[in-house]
């Protein structure tokens, strides 16, 4: 805890941070001939003999204390088996599924440029919202999540929004409250970030279990194709989530019989 650049440096030479938290300080302690202190939230503190704090160790917060995620390369083919490939090191490796967890699908969104597209997906993914995160068993303690800000579903829907040029569509989206802590991520599209231009899901539970990953991404493609599609779709009624309403969605909509079969036998 200091502005001086000698002191962080004589603390990062002196730490550890490999060591677990109990001991990680104990160096530093010794330098300055006191002990270090523990408070009841699990914090270690050493002082100077004048009581001043020297430095701090803090554990991470509940369901972040994590080595890592794992993140793949754009993938264009063959996506179970390499998306297998890297699930199997995770699990050789003794990785585990947080509780809190989840897993993002990213869509190549270079297509998605137009206002008649854009209002597809928001009506599209608006309708079936509730009916996917239960198709999908979304994960409840995953606290990054919601429903899109009423008013994109209300620009979507103004007589004039169709006429936009792609540019106008974007300068409009970027007045409104966006965020990518929500159901479905609009703001790499919006805003064009170079290194991800891509429409994000982020509904589907955290799994090591790559066909169900690829399963998901086949009923997400398939409304992204039905968006993508010369047919113009408006607002409805969110679909309820019912045992009837998700059978229906996946004998009408979905056409690969594997998926189809994977959701109906779960």
């Amino acid at each position: 805890m200091s502005d001086d650049s000698r002191l962080l440096q004589l603390v990062a030479c002196q730490v550890d941070a490999e060591l677990p938290i109990c001991d990680v300080l104990v160096k530093i302690a010794e330098l300055y001939r006191t002990s270090v202190q523990s408070d009841h939230s699990g914090m270690k503190r050493v002082v100077d003999l004048s009581n001043q704090t020297i430095a701090i160790a803090a554990p991470l917060p509940g369901e972040r204390e994590r080595a890592c995620e794992l993140v793949t390369a754009p993938i264009k083919n063959d996506h179970q088996d390499k998306l297998k490939s890297l699930l199997d090191i995770s699990k050789s490796l003794n990785f585990a599924i947080a509780s809190e967890g989840a897993t993002h699908l990213h869509f190549e969104a270079f297509e998605f440029h137009s206002a008649h597209i854009i209002r597809n997906i928001v009506n599209i993914f608006g309708s079936y919202d509730q009916l996917l995160m239960a198709l999908f068993n979304t994960n409840s303690k995953c606290v990054r999540l919601g429903k899109w800000h009423q008013s994109i579903f209300e620009i979507v829907e103004q007589p004039w929004f169709l006429t936009l040029s792609w540019q106008q569509v974007k300068d409009e989206f970027k007045r409104l409250p966006l965020t990518k802590y929500c159901n479905y991520n609009l703001i790499n599209i919006i805003y064009e970030i170079p290194e991800k231009p891509t429409f994000e899901v982020r509904i589907l539970p955290p799994t090591l279990n790559p066909f169900e990953i690829t399963c998901a991404a086949s009923v997400v493609e398939t409304l992204l194709f039905m968006a993508c599609s010369s047919t113009t779709y408006s607002q409805s009624t969110p679909i309820a989530p019912t045992e009837e309403s998700i059978q229906e969605f996946l004998t009408t909509t979905i056409s690969n019989q594997n998926v189809r079969e994977f959701y109906l036998e779960k």
